[in-house]
């Protein structure tokens, strides 16, 4: 079955709904200049109301030191770290936390490029690469890559996904699993119907 991580969670309504939807991994975006920051003591409360033992916890760091995800990591008792800046390859073996390593995948990007930055990591997350940003921009890339990448470990499928496209870019792709933020969005804010739709479309 694929996995599903809904990304960029702000209040614990849609992160309750993503639970009760199937979602398997809850998002939270830890870079500060991000439209969907959080604060990590908002986080530590919203998963204190929520029943952990059926979810992963994922934070989203860019460029953060060790000891900030450290910090962040235990405040709010996360499973997983994801690393979607420009993180050098050995950062990963540094952290005490499992890792998903983002891969920002463009038109020349090569099975080589991902293999020379994932090493040691846990997940294989891929997202559309975008100058200036560093995820959650809603873009696509060709799924063919993300079918290829299986062959470096398991793939976290990201970009542009929403309830629409999710079930053809399974059946393109084969991903362990699929990752999305604003497409279970309606006018930047997540959308409980549209988060139950995308878990609906993976699911089902």
């Amino acid at each position: 079955m694929t996995r599903v991580k809904i990304c960029g969670l702000r209040d614990v309504e849609a992160a309750g709904a993503a639970i009760e939807s199937g979602a398997d991994m809850l998002g939270f975006i830890f870079y500060p200049p991000a439209r969907r920051y959080i604060e990590p003591a908002l986080v530590a409360s919203i998963l204190d109301r929520l029943p952990r033992a059926r979810v992963e916890a994922v934070g989203v760091f860019v460029n953060a030191t060790g000891d900030e995800i450290a910090e962040t990591a235990r405040l709010c008792h996360l499973d997983l770290v994801q690393l979607s800046g420009d993180e050098p390859p050995e950062f990963i073996r540094t952290l005490a936390w499992p890792v998903a390593r983002t891969v920002h995948v463009g038109p020349d990007t090569t099975i080589a490029d991902a293999r020379a930055i994932v090493d040691g990591a846990r997940l294989i997350h891929l997202d559309a690469k975008r100058p200036g940003h560093y995820g959650g921009t809603g873009a696509t890339f060709d799924w063919a890559f993300a079918r290829a990448a299986r062959s470096l470990g398991s793939v976290l499928l990201a970009g542009g996904l929403d309830p629409g496209n999710v079930a053809s870019a399974i059946a393109a792709a084969d991903p362990w699993g699929v990752d999305v933020s604003s497409g279970v969005e309606t006018d930047g804010v997540k959308d409980l119907v549209k988060i139950e739709a995308f878990l609906k479309a993976v699911k089902t």
